[in-house]
């Protein structure tokens, strides 16, 4: 809370008290009117009732003030200043009522009781909110002009003036006396929207932080991100053809020692075409890293693609290959394309490198909602070159598993079974690379031995087609 609204606070209670005083004062003088020139009064029956009359006002003044505001009057007047009403209108209503009762009582037994009606007249203008105190304050004008014989007695005109000149008077110290009101509530009003305007700017200074630092942890992530992509990318283009050149000069060199020159001008000539294609990959990926806006890049059908580059591979390494692609494979999002391309690209490698394989398959089909990619040699197979971590016969009975659910391939990708279980060894990414890039579109990734045979190895991967 501010210090001007706990000083305006402060301000209003002392008025309160003042007013509150002021009733006492005149309750104790109407009993010094009624009793100083009749001391004998206070022997008789009437003068009792008196008193107690002149008891009743001032503790229920005091004490029903405490029950209409519930026993938090600062609650009460807050409410009150914002034109509300925290208690309802019932209890003020009520404690006004009787307030009023006992001074008419009052007025009954002896007429200096009737100044009093001022400060009932006073609580009228307190306690409700305008303009349901209307109420209250229009009978207690009819009743105040009614005891005090302001009412016009007659039709002359002396008569009628001195009606509106006691009006006039009358309208001018109501004017004055609920004018503090009116000058407190639009304190508290204006003390109330500075507050809030702090409030607000604090706010609006935290979002400010809150933004500035999410905005920085964006651009973080957005850098490890590209990161990880670069290497990826890295990885699938010059890793695999530097390896494969090493193992192509390697292979050179050994003809060359046998002095079979044919083969190894062979091997030679694969080695450039090797590197010839690496530099067309690498300035691929440095075109990629620029702006869309900057670069447009068109791609032959996915399925020519992974034809060529299966052929390729089949070629280099002596397998033969057998390519399924479907006819009805409509052209793929670019990163869809791509994305197979890499994993396709990944999977070959790894065959030639480690799997010593005769024939490979390759298949590309719409299943259901999904693309699905399937590459499977007749190999050593992946539990020989990487053993997984679950044992040999529960990874070979999932494996088993996918291929006898015909059902399988039209389940959402999240329902798939995944299988973590295999990862790149110690040094490689290979195979975290491809189940990486295949969750980046929410796709499922497979890996394991061929089902048929449980030999060789199978990667299957699949990408929703709604998101393309």
């Amino acid at each position: 809370m501010s210090n001007q609204i706990e000083r305006l606070r402060r301000f209003s209670f002392n008025i309160r008290l003042f007013w509150q005083g002021v009733t006492f004062v005149f309750l104790l003088i109407s009993l010094a009117v009624v009793f100083a020139p009749r001391p004998s009064l206070l022997l008789q029956p009437r003068g009792w009732l008196i008193v107690l009359g002149a008891a009743a006002f001032g503790l229920w003044y005091f004490f029903g003030y405490r029950w209409m505001v519930c026993g938090d009057p600062e609650t009460f007047w807050s409410q009150l200043s914002r034109g509300k009403s925290a208690v309802g209108y019932i209890r003020p209503v009520v404690y006004w009522a009787i307030l009023l009762l006992i001074n008419l009582g009052l007025i009954m037994l002896d007429n200096g009781f009737r100044w009093m009606l001022w400060s009932v007249y006073g609580v009228a203008f307190s306690i409700l909110p305008m303009p349901q105190a209307l109420a209250m304050i229009g009978a207690m004008c009819l009743i105040l002009f009614y005891e005090l014989g302001w009412m016009p007695q007659t039709n002359s005109l002396t008569s009628w003036l001195s009606f509106l000149i006691s009006l006039g008077i009358f309208v001018i110290y109501s004017a004055t006396a609920y004018l503090p009101f009116v000058l407190l509530k639009g304190r508290f009003d204006r003390e109330r929207m500075y507050q809030q305007l702090e409030a607000s700017h604090r706010e609006l200074a935290e979002a400010h932080r809150q933004l500035e630092t999410s905005s920085e942890r964006d651009r973080e992530l957005a850098v490890l991100r590209e990161r990880a992509r670069i290497g990826r990318d890295m990885h699938d283009t010059l890793g695999h053809s530097l390896a494969l050149i090493s193992v192509k000069l390697e292979a050179a060199q050994r003809l060359r020692a046998r002095d079979d020159a044919t083969r190894a001008d062979h091997e030679i000539a694969a080695t450039q075409a090797i590197a010839r294609d690496a530099l067309a990959e690498l300035r691929a990926t440095l075109a990629d890293l620029r702006s869309e806006q900057d670069i447009r890049v068109e791609h032959a059908p996915l399925g020519e693609e992974l034809a060529r580059l299966s052929r390729d591979a089949g070629a280099r390494a002596g397998w033969q290959v057998i390519c399924d692609i479907a006819p009805d494979m409509e052209p793929l999002a670019a990163n869809a394309h791509a994305t197979l391309l890499r994993v396709a690209a990944e999977a070959l490698a790894n065959i030639e490198y480690h799997a010593r394989a005769r024939t490979v398959q390759l298949s590309l089909a719409r299943e259901g909602v999904t693309v699905a990619l399937r590459i499977q040699d007749d190999g050593v197979g992946i539990l020989t070159t990487n053993p997984p971590s679950v044992p040999m016969r529960q990874r070979m009975l999932l494996f088993a598993g996918h291929a006898r659910d015909a059902a399988e391939s039209q389940r959402a990708p999240h329902e798939r079974e995944e299988s973590p279980e295999i990862r790149s060894p110690q040094g490689h990414y290979g195979i975290s690379n491809m189940r990486e890039r295949i969750a980046e579109l929410g796709g499922s990734f497979c890996i394991g031995p061929a089902p048929a045979t449980q030999r060789g190895t199978l990667v299957e991967a699949r990408i929703p087609l709604s998101d393309r």
